[in-house]
């Protein structure tokens, strides 16, 4: 069986936001509760993505996507809960945008 290979580009801005999300994540561990998914009110879907709010429907998507293959629960070292809040924040921009 051959094997693919899939190289992914990760910036700056992904490895901050992805750091960012990771401690969240941990930080709901370390205090022995669920992690609860955050409401719109709370945080930035824009900051969470590491995107600027002027980013084109295809960069949020790119972005949305390179982080999802960090985080997918199929993935080694994916995390649910993290894939839960990015979901969310993509949807929200999607909403946002009528999208």
């Amino acid at each position: 069986m051959a094997r693919s290979t899939i190289k992914i580009s990760i910036d700056h801005r992904t490895v901050a936001a992805a750091a960012d999300f990771v401690r969240l994540i941990l930080e709901a561990s370390k205090s022995n509760r669920t992690p609860e998914l955050p409401s719109t009110a709370n945080y930035d879907p824009y900051q969470l993505l590491g995107i600027s709010k002027n980013a084109t429907a295809e960069q949020v998507r790119k972005r949305y996507h390179q982080l999802s293959q960090v985080f997918h629960p199929d993935k080694q070292g994916g995390n649910l809960d993290a894939m839960k809040r990015l979901n969310e924040a993509h949807d929200s921009i999607c909403k946002e945008r009528g999208t």
